[in-house]
């Protein structure tokens, strides 16, 4: 699934090789229309940049007609950007682009297949020029021409599938927040953003490489990180990259600017968010200071700033078993659990487990507490919930596909 630049039209890829357009604008859900459907699962989709309006013609004056009511009407006609094509990523080792006027197939490009095994294309992405990128089951990233659809370039950095890419976003100048002022935007489509099931995100840089008198635009391998330990099945950036053509100029920023955000999450139940500016050219005449909104450091880059992990919102984190003076802490993947000691002075401001006492006394706190129990589980993701009955005989944990179920021996024990 994927939303066209205006964020009017969602385009949904099937398994029977369709496309369908369903409609959201005006807080409505309404299926348009569908396109050619080809013998192949869609498993990824993008939109290419739109078009511009078509330049107005010379208005001629009618006879009768005064040249500011012309002016008028010509006001009166809307001038809209129009959606141009979709990207599909498949499950036969290709990629397809449809035209999205007539709903038809323009062209087909192959990526490299293992000999009896097919290709799928995961991830696909699209820049304002029209630069296609892709990536596959391989473990390959590759770029394709626009007009020609053939390939540009190739990476193979990942040593299983790569399952999702995202463009490097806009940089947000900090006095014209929101950042839709297109004078403060800079770094537009000037880096991807590559990951997948070896836990690895890789960032590719556009740089430009002068041959002789010539210059051209390349893409290399900039930086590689690892901050998950299992598959990352999503990549996001703040602010939202829009596929602007390269016709658009866009300025670039000074003063202060905040840099843009990269967020990542998998399996493990972790989001990750780290800055992801790439370096800009500094000048005396036009300096520029870059502020991380994380605070984590004072650098911006993804190659050297820090990241930011928050764990999976989890219910039932400490518990408590109250006939059994028990305490447990659910953690990302183990339980702890400690027994509270029977209190010789117990006042009255103390609670039912005298945790007020235990920590207002200071004879109570010296053996309060003991830990009975240490665990680390085998489960697929981070746990998420847990609970403990309250003679504390039973004890049971979920994750995000199992849930487990304890019996606790206090090995003659007095609760």
């Amino acid at each position: 699934m994927s939303a066209n630049p205006a964020s009017t039209v969602l385009a949904l890829g099937c398994e029977d090789g369709s496309i369908r357009l369903v409609s959201v604008a005006e807080d409505a859900l309404e299926h348009k229309r569908k396109f050619d459907r080809v013998k192949t699962r869609l498993l990824s989709l993008a939109w290419g940049p739109p078009r511009p309006p078509a330049p107005r013609k010379p208005s001629t004056t009618k006879p009768g007609v005064t040249a500011s009511e012309d002016s008028d009407d010509s006001d009166d006609e809307d001038e809209e950007w129009s959606d141009s094509w979709i990207l599909a990523g498949c499950s036969d080792s290709t990629l397809r682009k449809w035209d999205y006027a007539s709903g038809r197939v323009l062209d087909r490009m192959l990526v490299d297949r293992r000999k009896g095994e097919r290709t799928l294309v995961w991830a696909v992405a699209v820049l304002g020029d029209g630069t296609m990128v892709s990536g596959d089951s391989l473990g390959n990233v590759r770029f394709w021409d626009a007009a020609t659809c053939t390939q540009l370039q190739s990476y193979q950095l990942h040593g299983a599938d790569v399952l999702c890419l995202t463009v490097g976003p806009v940089s947000v100048n900090q006095f014209s927040y929101p950042y839709l002022s297109l004078p403060f935007v800079t770094q537009e489509g000037r880096s991807i953003y590559s990951a997948g099931v070896d836990q690895k995100i890789c960032q590719y840089s556009r740089v430009e490489v002068a041959s002789g008198d010539e210059a051209s635009l390349r893409w290399i391998h900039s930086a590689t990180q690892r901050y998950h330990v299992h598959d990352v099945r999503a990549l996001a950036t703040w602010p939202t990259y829009t596929p602007l053509p390269s016709s658009v100029t866009i300025l670039a920023p000074s003063g202060r600017i905040i840099s843009s955000l990269l967020f990542s999450g998998g399996l493990d139940v972790n989001l990750n968010i780290k800055p992801c500016m790439l370096p800009l050219e500094r000048s005396a005449s036009q300096p520029t200071r870059i502020l991380n909104p994380i605070k984590t450091s004072s650098l911006s880059t993804f190659a050297d700033s820090w990241q930011l992990r928050r764990n999976y919102p989890s219910r039932g984190l400490v518990l408590r078993a109250r006939d059994a003076r028990l305490l447990m802490l659910v953690r990302n993947r183990g339980v702890s659990v400690w027994r509270l000691s029977k209190l010789q002075n117990n006042s009255d401001d103390s609670d039912e487990l005298g945790l007020q006492a235990l920590l207002h006394d200071p004879e109570a706190t010296d053996g309060g507490w003991a830990k009975v129990l240490d665990m680390q589980l085998n489960v697929a993701t981070n746990l998420c919930c847990g609970a403990i009955s309250d003679d504390g005989q039973w004890l049971a944990v979920a994750d995000m596909y199992e849930t487990k179920l304890f019996r606790l021996d206090h090995k003659g024990e007095v609760c």
